[in-house]
């Protein structure tokens, strides 16, 4: 039996540009919504592609960020692939991030990171709903000098 007024939670990542080849940066997975402790947000699972230009390094959650309280999220990153979930006994309840993706610049380039398969991307069992908006990563080309050999 579906609720009558359920609350659609939107996920997000956000646009990205200006990084540099060696210096790691973090990408948020967040979200607008208020969440409502009538939701009953209890679990999250996500899978995402991380973009092919750069490494995973680590999940970064600070104090304060949804779910932090039920402890570090489980996750695993397989070619290219991440796929991360947490729970608690306790609700998610406001807005803000869940966690951050660390990743290192490798190539320059602009990458997608997206949400895939949408399937694998839910709160609880399926309930409440959610839209997922991917995020893109843009890396910059390294800088080169030109060296005049006549002026040298």
């Amino acid at each position: 039996l579906a609720q009558a007024h359920a609350q659609t939670i939107a996920v997000t990542m956000p646009v990205i540009t200006n990084q540099n080849i060696g210096t790691a940066f973090n990408v948020p997975v967040q979200t607008s919504t208020n969440i409502l402790n009538a939701s009953n947000v209890k679990a999250y699972q996500f899978s995402i592609a991380l973009p092919s230009n750069c490494t995973f390094v680590s999940i970064v959650q600070n104090v304060g960020d949804l779910g932090q309280t039920w402890g570090a999220p489980v996750y695993s990153v397989s070619a290219g692939m991440l796929t991360i979930a947490s729970a608690g006994s306790t609700n998610i309840t406001g807005s803000g991030t869940f966690f951050r993706i660390r990743l290192m610049p490798a190539q320059a380039g602009t990458q997608t990171i997206g949400f895939v398969p949408t399937t694998q991307c839910y709160f609880n069992q399926g309930t409440p709903n959610r839209t997922l908006t991917n995020g893109t990563v843009q890396v910059n080309k390294p800088a080169s000098i030109a060296v005049d050999p006549v002026q040298a």
